[in-house]
């Protein structure tokens, strides 16, 4: 992953200069909105192993749909944070997830089997 940070004195110089830019800022503000009124509607409405499982989903889908096998580099406790769950729920939930063969644990990484099964 590379992040790029751009201060914001030359975001904005950039956009004043070439304003067509705009509309490529809006569109990823949108997308980051979209995905906070879904977080907040899935935290009111679905149960902590459905907000997981959709979770998972939203963070393979990021990276190569064209393998069967996904491999997430994310700590259990990072993941339990995102979901505003404890660590033993989320761990509880994710050996769960490993019993029925949808997913292996290991230290630091979640690799999904099955993605037709978590969905």
């Amino acid at each position: 992953t590379q992040l790029l940070q751009v201060p914001q004195a030359a975001l904005l110089e950039l956009l004043r200069r070439e304003p067509y830019y705009w509309r490529d800022v809006a569109l990823l503000m949108s997308h980051k909105l979209r995905l906070a009124f879904i977080a907040l509607e899935e935290m009111a409405l679905l149960p902590a192993a459905q907000r997981l499982a959709r979770r998972l989903l939203m963070l393979a889908e990021g990276y190569d749909n064209s393998r069967s096998r996904q491999v997430l580099h994310l700590p259990q406790e990072q993941l339990a944070l995102m979901l505003s769950l404890s660590r033993q729920t989320t761990n509880q939930i994710l050996k769960d997830l490993e019993a029925q063969g949808i997913l292996q644990l290991s230290y630091g990484g979640i690799e999904i089997l099955d993605l037709a099964g978590l969905r």
